[in-house]
């Protein structure tokens, strides 16, 4: 993602960290394009103004997979020892997953008590399709406003 759609999946992102930080919840994020560039986790909202502009100033190429992003997230929560952790996947949805990977998805979405929440930053060419597949809930970008962000995304983790 670029231009418009790369500007608002920061927002959103860095937003999410500063709530994650004032509500000292763990926060873990994965940038990726067709596979993970960044990951960090930090534990209890343990991050510092470094780590904030690490991430505004983050960037990835191009292309989509949501496969690797998605299974380092899970062993992400894995690893911390999380049950009920909630997964927010940022994307124009622009990939599919395999059939075994789905299956194993949702598997373990089931076994752990994860939720996937997707935001589709439908700014330009956008599709649903792939994460209807697997996220419990879908919120597009354009229905959020600076008020709305909070209750309808900060609200449901």
């Amino acid at each position: 993602m670029e231009g418009a759609k790369q500007q608002w999946t920061k927002a959103l992102v860095l937003a999410l960290a500063h709530f994650a930080k004032l509500q000292r919840r763990s926060f873990g994020w994965v940038l990726f394009d067709t596979y993970p560039r960044i990951t960090h986790t930090y534990p209890q909202g343990a991050l510092s103004a470094k780590d904030l502009l690490e991430i505004a100033e983050s960037r990835a190429g191009g292309g989509t997979n949501f496969e690797s992003p998605l299974g380092q997230a899970i062993e992400m929560i894995k690893k911390e020892g999380l049950k009920k952790a909630d997964i927010l996947l940022v994307t124009d949805g622009m990939c599919a997953v395999s059939d075994g990977f789905l299956s194993e998805l949702l598997a373990v979405k089931r076994a752990l008590e994860v939720n996937i929440f997707t935001v589709l930053v439908n700014v330009g060419e956008t599709t649903d399709r792939t994460v209807k597949e697997f996220s419990d809930r879908i919120i597009p970008i354009s229905d959020l406003t600076a008020e709305e962000a909070e209750r309808k995304v900060i609200g449901i983790l």
